[in-house]
This record gives structure tokens, sequence and C-alpha cells, in this order.
């Protein structure tokens, strides 16, 4: 029963994945929160499990995003090295912080950033490139790509909302943009992991792999797999204008619901 439940838990991440183009974090997560506490979960760990799953599942669905990206000439590497240091320091400094932080104050911020994410979504104009510079600058990737790696540890996502405008302001086309973010998200994920693995509470690895509740990891992994390509296909279909609008609505809803918990 319980894995079921996580199972339709990914078949909601899978879509609104593959019809509007959203990280799977701003789904999961929140639906983790509400869904631990009536499994016996801890209370005083219920956000950093739900982060720390959340970008557990992020290694295996962007290692199959970017091969697939891969294939097809997606994977602009100039910019994904020049970034690659500052994510992997940026999502290594994010899950320190979270895993130093009491649930309260943990959930406080997510909801915010969540909320401030949506509206993004909701009232951010589409960033547009003139041309790709084969040699971007160094220091402004890094630094930049910290603030992702920071803001997506702390949020259980891949950070591909921010990476792609990024990508293209600096000169990328979208579709090589949403490539080379895919692959963006397998760094943060990956260090994240560690740093969870590394810091909680100075126990051994066996100990800290706790933190990712495995009926939610293997139930939201199969929904996510199986409905994603149904909600690409549903994209060339449906209004996602629309779609999109109510999904932030719902966002709103749950990050307010978040803060008066």
């Amino acid at each position: 029963m319980e894995l079921m439940i996580f199972i339709i838990v990914g078949v909601f991440t899978g879509l609104s994945a593959g019809l509007l183009g959203v990280g799977g974090g701003i789904v999961s997560v929140p639906a983790m929160i509400f869904l631990l506490p009536h499994f016996d979960v801890p209370p005083q760990q219920i956000m950093q499990i739900a982060i720390a799953t959340s970008l557990a599942l992020i290694i295996p669905t962007s290692m199959m995003s970017a091969y697939s990206h891969y294939r097809r000439g997606a994977l602009v590497w100039p910019y994904i090295v020049r970034m690659l240091p500052g994510l992997l320091i940026g999502a290594a400094v994010g899950a320190y912080i979270v895993s130093g932080l009491e649930q309260e104050f943990l959930q406080t911020i997510f909801a915010m950033l969540l909320m401030s994410l949506a509206l993004y979504m909701l009232l951010g104009k589409p960033v547009t490139h003139d041309s790709a510079d084969p040699h971007p600058g160094f220091w402004v990737f890094s630094s930049t790509a910290s603030l992702i790696g920071l803001l997506s540890s702390l949020m259980g996502v891949g950070g591909g909302t921010m990476t792609v405008p990024f990508l293209v302001s600096k000169g990328l086309p979208l579709s090589k943009a949403i490539g080379s973010s895919a692959f963006c998200g397998l760094p943060i994920a990956l260090s994240a992991s560690l740093t969870f693995i590394v810091l909680e509470n100075g126990s051994s690895m066996r100990e800290s792999v706790s933190l990712i509740y495995h009926p939610a990891f293997m139930g939201i992994l199969i929904g996510v797999m199986v409905f994603t390509p149904l909600g690409v296909r549903l994209a060339h279909e449906l209004n996602t204008v629309l779609l999109k609008k109510l999904f932030v609505v719902f966002l709103i809803f749950v990050s307010v619901k978040l803060l008066l918990l």
C-alpha cells in the first residue's frame, strides 16, 4: 500500500515534468512532506528525508535524461565544465545547511523558495539569446553555478528552472540549454547526496543511508520513469500555458500551507 501511494506521487511528478518541463522535486518534496508523517518517520527528520530522497531520485533520472540529450548532441561541454565546480561546491554547502537546520526553520525556507520559484514561473519573462559564446567567463559561471547548486540542494531539485534561463541568457539555444541543464542536475544530486552521507550526525555510511526513504524512492522512480514520456506526448496536444498557470497556483497554495503548518 505504501509503495503504491508513492507510485501515484511518481505519476504526478512524471506527468508534470513531461507536460510543463519542471523539475520533479518541486512535486515530490512537498508530497513527501505531507505523506511521511503517516509512515512513522521521525517528525524532526521529515524535511531532511524528503530533500535527501528527492536528490537521490535525481541521480538516475538525470543520467537517463542527460544521455538522451547527449545522443542528440545537446550537451555543450564548455558551459558544463565551467559550471561544474560551482555546482559541486554549492550543492555540498546546501546539503550541509540542510543537515544542520531545525525541521520548522528548514520547512519555512523551503516554502519561501517554492513560492519564489512559483512566482518566477508565473511572472518571469522568457530569456532570449543572440549568439552562443564558445568561451564563457569562468568566474561568472562558477559563482552562478554555486548559487544554483546551493538553492537546488536546499529544495531537493535538479536546478533546471534556474539553470536553463541562465544558459539561454549566456547564448545557448533553448534545446541545448535544456540538454546541458539535464546533465547539470547530476553533479548537484551526487554532491549533495554524498554530503548527506558524510554529515548525517557523524554516523557511519550504513546508518546515514536511512535519510533516503526507500519506499518513496522506489515508488516515485517507477511512476516518473513510466509517466514522464506520456507527459511529453501530452505537451504537444494540450494547452500547456493554462496548465502551467494552474500548476503555479497549486505551488503557491502548497507553499502557503507549509508556512502555516
